[in-house]
């Protein structure tokens, strides 16, 4: 089971390659703060209504408010409600980009990849020919901050130097 934050699925979006949701993982979870901030940005995209409609993203209220309160001292509603979820769920992976949130996801042990690990993921299984262009437009265009460092690795990584 697989649960996601906002910017991953924002994220391939933009590059309208939401499809690779559908093909790397049969369906997504999401809390509802999730889906609300998705919808804010992309409420008349078509793979985004598909996906919610056709079931491949799973839309779920949260009930341990104890917990989401918890972590609301260090996170975003949207991450804190994420990382609730799967704990609720037990969920075997989690799609985020946040260090912080992500590191408070991995201290309920919970695996997790984001943006630049689906593209990497696609790009192995023949999904895509090139990732680095698509990182740059996320880069120039949608203000996605990657560190020269891990841009160099994530492009050798590719097998696109």
């Amino acid at each position: 089971m697989i649960v996601s934050n906002t910017t991953p699925i924002s994220n391939l979006l933009h590059l309208d390659q939401f499809r690779l949701v559908a093909s790397l993982c049969r369906e997504v979870h999401v809390p509802e703060p999730v889906r609300d901030e998705v919808d804010q940005a992309f409420a008349r995209n078509r793979e985004w209504r598909e996906a919610l409609d056709g079931g491949r993203v799973q839309v779920h209220k949260v009930t341990n408010d104890v917990l989401i309160q918890q972590l609301r001292r260090t996170l975003h509603r949207g991450e804190a409600e994420t990382v609730a979820l799967g704990v609720e769920l037990g969920a075997k992976l989690c799609l985020m980009d946040d260090r912080d949130a992500r590191a408070v996801a991995e201290g309920f042990g919970i695996r997790l990849t984001g943006t630049l690990g689906l593209l990497l993921k696609a790009k192995q299984l023949g999904l895509l020919s090139s990732v680095r262009v698509l990182v740059g437009r996320l880069r120039d265009r949608h203000h996605f901050w990657i560190s020269p460092r891990m841009y160099q690795e994530f492009v050798r990584l590719a097998g696109e130097q």
